[in-house]
């Protein structure tokens, strides 16, 4: 977890995972990536993926892709980038590669998906 930047994010852990139940997703807190990279960035970073996935939603602050491939032989997975002030929560992303997701594997989609 990249400890500045959540430290720049003034919810609870349990705030923030009830903020992605908003938006569909259950997701566990240690599922997340926290950065100070923009929603922008990532949709820049993008271009430069395997498959870029399909955008459900691209807002001020806000992006969700399924089917997100950032490198070629990895497994596809959705990703969220929820701007939460100073920083950004990130589902789809391990934290061992600190946010970066062209760098990261992903064996399953991070979280359920809410009916």
């Amino acid at each position: 977890m990249n400890i500045e930047a959540r430290a720049r994010i003034k919810m609870s852990d349990h705030e923030i995972e009830h903020h992605f139940e908003r938006l569909g997703y259950r997701v566990d807190i240690g599922k997340l990536v926290f950065t100070t990279e923009t929603v922008d960035d990532f949709r820049e970073a993008r271009t430069a993926w395997c498959r870029a996935g399909e955008v459900l939603e691209n807002d001020d602050g806000l992006l969700i892709v399924e089917g997100v491939q950032p490198r070629a032989g990895r497994r596809t997975r959705d990703l969220v980038v929820v701007s939460l002030g100073y920083a950004r929560a990130v589902m789809g992303c391990d934290e061992a590669s600190g946010g970066d997701c062209s760098e990261s594997a992903a064996p399953h989609r991070y979280a359920s998906i809410l009916a």
